[in-house]
């Protein structure tokens, strides 16, 4: 057992590991996650649904119990154990997504989604507030640039092995076959990870009482970055989760390629320019913050601003290679914000309320981007098939671009106030 001299927390291996797993964690939350966008035009055929109630299933169905249930797990998560919170989380989402193979209908596939929307909840916020305690403040945008490259490696994998499975064994194997491993990962979380003391790489003390939700929440809506972080992303979300749900029906839509090879270049693009795209944002924005902090801020809403002419060049594209390359393009400054944005929301609450404004701002990408992205547009896209067919897909997805200037504006507004508010962040 470490000594007090020497905790196991302070050594780079057990961080490393500890950073490692998480990671691996948050990619299965997107592997499982992205497995219904490569195999809904085989579910749609067979359950015989409609691109609005792909939407709804892959929108506001999975957004309202990950956002209802996120802010009371978190708030759990900042005052019992968060290793054990996270690897019951798994576990439970890794079963939920086998059993979306056994669906019949809209209605009980949903109501599967919904119980991996449950799991998903509970591991996600508790996860940002552990890399909080782990690494200290010139470092967390880094650490948490990693952990957000499991969202790219989660979702190629997902798109790539899913669409692989899906189109070989078919949809039911898919879901079957992928979801149930999960549980491993559990057991592994759960019999080699040791909760840290909270305030631990800030130096604080551990016996801080747990902050109530009212006073994280007027603390969050204290500061200008906290809101215009979180709606920068929540806007800039509706077209991300937009495109993370339909660009494999894009594909096979709009170029006539089969599930599984829509499932290798939609998981090149998204492993390619999102997992680099997380990566060289985080280091990226820690190395300019040490000019100044509001770099943070500011390389962020840069990359959004680039992003609006390769959204525009990216549904214009007039071949599937075309379309993947400029989808990687327009990933990688998508992800270019998570280590910034993550470590910030961590770094200006304190050290007891940090499970939960993960939770709070995690609630506003949920709500804006999820619950609004997938569903508008698939609505659009029924409402345009008569005058565009097949590529009715290819406007709607289109009519996104606008929120990447609104998020950019966002970003901007947020660097204002941001150096005095982190030098007056709580205990």
């Amino acid at each position: 057992m470490a000594s007090q001299a020497t905790p196991i927390w302070s050594k780079p291996f057990y961080r490393g590991w500890f950073l490692f797993l998480l990671t691996m964690a948050y990619a299965l939350n997107f592997l499982d996650r992205q497995l219904l966008s490569i195999l809904q035009e085989p579910v749609k055929a067979e359950l015989e649904l409609s691109d609005t109630q792909l939407g709804l299933i892959g929108g506001p169905v999975f957004a309202l119990l990950y956002v209802g249930l996120g802010v009371p797990i978190a708030r759990l998560s900042d005052r019992t154990n968060r290793v054990r919170i996270i690897s019951g989380a798994i576990g439970l989402w890794s079963i939920a997504t086998a059993t979306c193979g056994l669906a019949a209908n809209f209605f009980q596939l949903a109501a599967s989604r919904m119980t991996v929307a449950v799991g998903e909840a509970a591991a996600t916020a508790p996860s940002y507030a552990l890399l909080a305690d782990l690494y200290k403040k010139e470092q967390r945008a880094s650490a948490i640039g990693i952990f957000t490259t499991g969202t790219s490696i989660g979702s190629a994998l997902g798109l790539a092995l899913g669409g692989w499975v899906g189109f070989t064994y078919g949809w039911r194997s898919a879901f079957l076959i992928i979801g149930l491993p999960g549980v491993l990962l559990a057991l592994v979380i759960f019999l080699t990870l040791r909760e840290p003391p909270r305030g631990f790489s800030d130096g604080r003390s551990a016996d801080v009482p747990p902050a109530k939700f009212a006073e994280v929440a007027k603390r969050a809506l204290a500061t200008r970055a906290f809101p215009g972080i979180a709606f920068a992303i929540g806007i800039a979300s509706i077209s991300g989760f937009a495109l993370a749900h339909w660009m494999p029906s894009f594909m096979v839509r709009s170029f006539g390629v089969t599930i599984a090879e829509a499932g290798w270049r939609v998981a090149l693009a998204s492993g390619g320019g999102g997992l680099v795209g997380g990566l060289v944002g985080g280091f990226v924005c820690d190395r300019l913050a040490k000019r100044d902090r509001r770099w943070w801020c500011w390389a962020p809403a840069i990359a959004f601003f680039l992003n609006i002419p390769l959204m525009l060049l990216l549904f214009r594209a007039t071949s599937a290679t075309e379309a993947m390359l400029l989808m990687a393009a327009v990933l990688f400054l998508y992800h270019f914000w998570g280590g910034a944005g993550h470590s910030l929301i961590q770094s200006l609450v304190g050290v007891r309320m940090r499970a939960t404004a993960a939770a709070l701002f995690l609630m506003c990408i949920s709500l804006i981007g999820q619950g609004l992205g997938p569903l508008v547009v698939g609505f659009a896209s029924d409402r345009l098939h008569a005058g565009a067919g097949a590529e009715s897909l290819r406007y709607a997805l289109m009519a996104t671009t606008p929120v990447w200037l609104v998020a950019g504006l966002l970003w901007m507004w947020a660097a204002t106030r941001l150096r005095e508010e982190l030098d007056n962040t709580p205990e």
